[in-house]
């Protein structure tokens, strides 16, 4: 049976979300103001706050469509849940994980991406809630595979 070890992190749509009302409300203020935007600046924030709010939809809508359980393992594999594909990492290939928060200029946020890696490479799976404590629970479930003795 499979475990959850890691789910996905909501604050990135949370942060999509306030942009999105901010631009939203920009594009408001724009449209009443209905000048001849001769200015430059008013220009560039006509042509420019449309396509960004069109940029956040559609990231809203790729972070939705994200499996809500992103990592999860049973006795011998760990198995990363990426939008249309999964991952199979045997529990003795992963040498090590390292996760990374995200982070703003003044914000450090508690998810982020976790960097797993193996004998045969690295794996990057991203938005991952509590990013640094999935991290070590992945690696005291590595280290316990490890140290289980093989049955003959």
């Amino acid at each position: 049976m499979k475990q959850v070890l890691g789910v996905k992190s909501s604050g990135n749509i949370g942060n999509d979300v306030f942009a999105l009302i901010i631009l939203g409300l920009l594009g408001g203020v724009l449209l009443y103001l209905k000048g001849d935007y001769s200015d430059e600046t008013q220009r560039l924030l006509v042509i420019f706050v449309p396509i960004f709010i069109l940029y956040l939809i559609i990231d809203i809508i790729i972070q939705s469509k994200k499996p809500s359980s992103m990592i999860t393992y049973d006795g011998n594999n760990l198995y990363l849940h990426y939008t249309k594909r999964t991952e199979t990492i045997p529990l003795d290939q992963i040498t090590s994980a390292i996760p990374r928060r995200t982070h703003s200029r003044m914000m450090n946020y508690s998810f982020g991406k976790i960097i797993i890696y193996t004998l045969n490479g690295e794996f990057r799976i991203g938005v991952i809630s509590n990013v640094e404590s999935v991290c070590v629970e992945l690696m005291n479930i590595v280290r316990k595979s490890k140290e289980k003795p093989a049955i003959e």
